[in-house]
């Protein structure tokens, strides 16, 4: 006999199933998407360190400039309608790269632009999205929900980099990015599918007129989350400060070749789905406070491995892929304890405009995080990095003490 859904497992409903159909066949062109624009800035437009860094910071700029607005918007819109045109907007984008480069169209600023459209499409279906989400789950399988989807989060994570490292070897770097063009389009009709109501859609929809600080104010409220928002902000920022120059560290200093360097990338999406598999049962034996805390400690240690990194490249390559494992353990464990305490504390109603807020310190620091790399590359080297990230994340580890100080226990 095979053993049925537990009675809060989020597979029984046909909502998240949907939902998570979407995001995984999405999850795999998004890391061919993240791999193949540095590559073609790198091998293709001979970029600089800074010039690579700035594609990265165009793609989370929107964060920081339109959150809080769009976020406001999705509140007081159809929220499905907005998913889905997100995803198609995603798609023409996407699409756009291949096709413009096969008419010898491209360049580092017509890259650095497509990129901040992405980013500007990213934030409307990701805020549509998370409106959506606790509409059509119900509270008592929300954790499982979460668990799920950072699990084929990390799976797009693993798989990704090897297969876009594969592809790029076997067809090009713009080639490529029809595959990712082809899931964000696969994307859009699952989520034309989801299952709601239109006096759902209706009752859910706010009719305020909110003030673009509104986001701000419904997170201060909040203080425990505030310092949480705040501490995935710094870490944000510490990690788009390496991730922004990897493969121009990667390909330059340690002389790695496109394959090796994108499919270490490989191990941060199986620390990412340790993480997440384990949340659950860690969270029967360890408080969330001590977990959120130890995820933090988790990813300085990884920095800390990352910045001895040198020597032959068979065990360069072990100390990044050590470091990387450590870093994909502290997202998984740290995103799905946070998310799930947000989504039980924040009511639907408000949800966007907060995810609004959130968004705008938790992604708004990475286009600055993304420069600030590659200015410390070029200035300084490439190996300052790596000290860089531990000190930053030294400092969001402090911050996350004493903002859980203030409650005894983390109810999930």
């Amino acid at each position: 006999m095979f053993k049925k859904f537990s009675s809060n497992s989020a597979w029984t409903l046909k909502a998240f199933r949907i939902i998570w159909s979407s995001q995984s066949i999405a999850m795999i062109g998004i890391a061919i998407h993240n791999i193949a624009l540095p590559i073609i800035a790198i091998h293709l437009l001979h970029a600089s360190a800074i010039e690579v860094s700035l594609i990265s910071t165009a793609r989370y700029l929107p964060n920081l400039l339109f959150s809080i607005s769009i976020g406001s918007f999705v509140d007081r819109s159809d929220r499905k309608f907005i998913a889905i045109y997100a995803e198609l907007t995603r798609f023409i984008l996407v699409l756009s790269i291949p096709i413009l480069y096969t008419f010898y169209f491209i360049n580092i600023p017509f890259l650095i632009l497509i990129a901040f459209l992405i980013g500007i499409a990213r934030i409307f279906f990701e805020l549509s999205l998370s409106s959506l989400f606790p509409i059509v789950i119900p509270p008592d399988k929300r954790l499982s929900a979460n668990a799920n989807l950072q699990v084929i989060s990390s799976v797009g994570e693993i798989s990704g980099p090897g297969v876009a490292g594969f592809i790029i070897n076997i067809i090009g770097a713009t080639s490529s990015l029809l595959i990712n063009a082809a899931t964000f389009f696969l994307s859009a009709i699952f989520i034309a599918k989801l299952p709601i109501e239109a006096k759902d859609r209706k009752s859910n929809i706010s009719n305020q007129k909110e003030s673009f600080f509104d986001g701000f104010h419904e997170l201060l409220s909040r203080p425990v989350l505030m310092g949480i928002i705040l501490v995935g902000a710094i870490s944000n920022f510490a990690f788009m400060a390496v991730q922004s120059v990897y493969f121009i560290i990667t390909l330059k200093l340690f002389g790695f070749n496109t394959l090796i360097a994108s499919s270490l990338l490989i191990f941060s999406g199986i620390g990412s789905l340790v993480g997440n598999i384990s949340a659950r049962w860690l969270h029967n034996f360890f408080s969330v406070k001590f977990l959120m805390l130890f995820s933090i400690i988790l990813m300085i240690i990884g920095s800390i491995i990352m910045l001895f990194a040198r020597g032959p490249i068979w065990i360069t390559s072990t100390l990044i892929s050590i470091g990387y494992f450590l870093w994909g353990l502290c997202l998984g464990l740290f995103n799905i304890y946070s998310a799930t305490y947000r989504q039980k504390i924040v009511p639907p109603e408000v949800m966007g405009k907060l995810v609004g807020a959130a968004r705008t310190l938790i992604y708004g620091v990475m286009p600055l995080g993304a420069l600030s790399g590659g200015l410390i590359v070029d200035f300084f080297g490439s190996r300052y990095v790596f000290l860089f990230n531990c000190l930053i994340n030294s400092i969001s580890l402090v911050i996350l003490y004493f903002s859980l100080r203030k409650v005894d226990k983390i109810l999930l």
